[in-house]
């Protein structure tokens, strides 16, 4: 419950940050800031799949009480991290000069800046993902907390002296830094010499297998809800790119909750399919739930927008009125698709669900690049291709399956 709550908290966090840049940063910066996020969303993906398979082998070294197995996967872990840290960190600069070229910002530190953030944050997960494998949920709860707070303070302190973009950045760099020197003293035990005969294989195949379809589903969904603000910012000016990103925070509100959902679904269908148990009806009251809550929000966005962006952004963020309304429509397909999504990874049966999230990524990627005459253009794109994949998958998951399970019972109906 404490995790919890605390990861909650850290949501409001983050929330509360782009509103108020949203006040603080012109309509221009604004959207220059976003865009830069929403590439470091889709940039730090695998980072993400990596503290997954940190948590999972320590989770098992942990619940036999295999220490000094932990305390050699461990640094065996710094030592790799280590290295794609400074990889990335070094590309990411490299790089910089072509990303703001394609992305219109005219300070190349904007760029060189998050590209820091985005190599740094690879050290992240190995942080979080030790500490949920440990079960120090106290301790990762303070984390997903403490990270976003952070974020919050330095980032107004910064933008309010006059770093504008780079200050937004720059609480986000903060808090990365703060949650590594954070979590150090919670791993301390763990970073010990190796005791004799406790050395670890890292079984680089066992990895790939567990964590490929893990980082192919969450790069998909990842680009899915992030890669229309970066093209954009390439295809329109700031002002529109601006007003836009306004709109996008309401959308991606919608999308929290599935978060919330899958939280409670994952295990009960991994559980159930491990006991060959009923797992269709967990997905349909998961789709239900996410039905009703996300359609409702939707719904009082439409209604109301201009109430809701005017309280929350200010009357200059007004013309982003009728992207709100389709941005409210978009993210209800793409919440739908998330739980299906976990549902197939909760199965370890993603198969399919992976070939039709790089056919969607695709298909938006060529359409947007091919039509963008206009912000609503591109947005009836996203509501295309968000239907489309929604109405494949659960085709997919409950007619497809469905005769495939009834063709294996057919055979024993005769004995």
């Amino acid at each position: 419950m404490i995790l919890f709550i605390m990861t909650m908290a850290g949501n409001v966090c983050n929330y509360l940050f782009q509103l108020i840049m949203g006040r603080m940063l012109s309509v221009e910066d604004y959207g220059t800031m976003n865009a830069l996020f929403s590439l470091m969303m889709i940039a730090t993906v695998p980072a993400g799949t990596i503290g997954l398979v940190i948590s999972r082998y320590l989770a098992g070294y942990n619940a036999v009480g295999e220490q000094n197995k932990i305390v050699s996967f461990l640094r065996k872990s710094m030592k790799y991290v280590g290295i794609l840290t400074f990889a990335v960190m070094l590309l990411g600069i490299l790089v910089s000069p072509l990303i703001k070229r394609y992305m219109n910002i005219d300070t190349i530190s904007h760029v060189a800046l998050m590209m820091v953030v985005i190599g740094i944050s690879v050290l992240s997960p190995l942080i979080t993902g030790s500490a949920q494998g440990l079960k120090k949920f106290l301790a990762l709860g303070t984390l997903n907390f403490i990270g976003p707070l952070i974020k919050l303070a330095v980032g107004i302190l910064l933008v309010a002296i006059g770093f504008r973009v780079n200050g937004a950045i720059g609480g986000l760099l903060m808090a990365v830094l703060v949650v590594i020197l954070a979590g150090i003293p919670v791993l301390s035990k763990y970073l010990k010499p190796v005791a004799p005969n406790s050395d670890v294989m890292i079984d680089k195949r066992e990895i790939m297998v567990y964590a490929m379809p893990v980082l192919i589903t969450s790069l998909c969904m990842s680009v899915l809800t992030n890669i229309d603000m970066i093209m954009i910012k390439h295809y329109f000016n700031a002002q529109e790119t601006g007003l836009y990103s306004s709109a996008v925070i309401f959308g991606r509100a919608i999308f929290y909750f599935p978060g919330a959902i899958v939280m409670a679904m994952f295990p009960i269908v991994a559980e159930a399919k491990a006991a060959k148990g009923d797992t269709v009806g967990t997905l349909k009251k998961s789709l239900l739930y996410t039905a009703v809550l996300c359609g409702i929000s939707a719904l009082v966005l439409s209604i109301f927008p201009q109430f809701v962006i005017n309280l929350l952004f200010g009357a200059r963020y007004l013309p982003a009125v009728p992207y709100i309304r389709l941005l409210a429509a978009v993210m209800l397909p793409l919440s739908l698709l998330s739980i299906l999504v976990n549902y197939k990874l909760a199965l370890n049966k993603p198969g399919t669900m992976i070939i039709t999230l790089v056919v969607g990524c695709l298909t938006e990627f060529i359409l947007i690049t091919l039509f963008h005459n206009s912000i609503l253009q591109v947005l009836l794109i996203l509501l295309g291709v968000g239907i489309s994949m929604l109405i494949a998958n659960i085709v997919n998951v409950f007619v497809v399956h469905s005769k495939m399970a009834v063709t294996r019972i057919q055979p024993e109906q005769f004995l």
